[in-house]
């Protein structure tokens, strides 16, 4: 059986979501593939909003690392190469650009999951917005109290 990949990287092969999803082997396994940048996307959405200052940075370096990989295959920095899981990957076959339609499909997709990302990021932002604005008006609130009651405890103290 063949299969179609849209790009070759040293030690990894990247398949286009519209051929599939996008899957990496190889010995450094740096990018990952579409499904799980898009389950990661999603969660970001439903990130709990304590989880939001710890996970957010490592989920957006992923992400980014992810759509800068895939503008290169869209741009044709990278070949189409047909892998054949009988005989590998076959030098005689001639390596072929996307087209502009292939092209087209492939910014779409990036573009599509970035606007996903931004939104999903808002979501989770906002939630963590409130989240310390709810922390900081009980702090608030406890130091009026404190602040009051010192301050009726010194007046008590002056009346003798």
């Amino acid at each position: 059986m063949k299969l179609l990949f849209c790009t070759f990287i040293v030690f990894f092969i990247v398949q286009l979501p519209c051929f599939g999803n996008l899957t990496v082997t190889g010995s450094n396994n740096s990018m990952l593939n579409t499904d799980t940048i898009r389950k990661m996307v999603e969660t970001i959405g439903t990130m709990d909003h304590k989880e939001y200052i710890y996970n957010i940075d490592g989920y957006r370096r992923s992400i980014e690392r992810y759509i800068e990989n895939k503008k290169r295959v869209c741009s044709g920095e990278f070949s189409t190469i047909i892998v054949d899981d009988e005989k590998g990957i076959s030098p005689a076959i001639e390596a072929k650009r996307l087209d502009e339609r292939e092209r087209k499909l492939c910014f779409k997709d990036i573009q599509t999951l970035q606007i996903n990302f931004i939104n999903k990021i808002f979501e989770a932002r906002k939630r963590y917005l409130f989240y310390l604005h709810k922390i900081r008006l009980k702090e608030l609130s406890e130091a009026r109290e404190s602040v009051i009651k010192n301050l009726k405890e010194s007046f008590e103290k002056r009346k003798i």
